[in-house]
């Protein structure tokens, strides 16, 4: 999986957990969340892991462009 763009849906415990975990194994990670405001924003880059953010309503159009997808346990697959 080295190497690999995985996006992670969903910014929430469970989200961030599963890009940690990716981030030890080499993955470029994308995190998604349709939620995007400052303390959200502010909260996501405070913890400091190497990963990019994709956040907003229209974010989500970017989940298409990546190799995998991870959907966060909090997000209906009907979502």
């Amino acid at each position: 999986m080295k190497n690999m763009r995985v996006g992670v849906f969903g910014a929430g415990v469970s989200g961030i957990g599963a890009a940690e975990v990716l981030i030890g194994q080499g993955v470029k990670v994308t995190l998604f969340d349709e939620r995007d405001d400052e303390a959200a924003r502010k909260r996501l880059e405070g913890l400091g892991l190497d990963m990019a953010l994709a956040l907003g309503k229209q974010a989500a159009a970017g989940l298409r462009t990546m190799d995998k997808v991870v959907l966060s346990p909090g997000i209906s697959v009907y979502h």
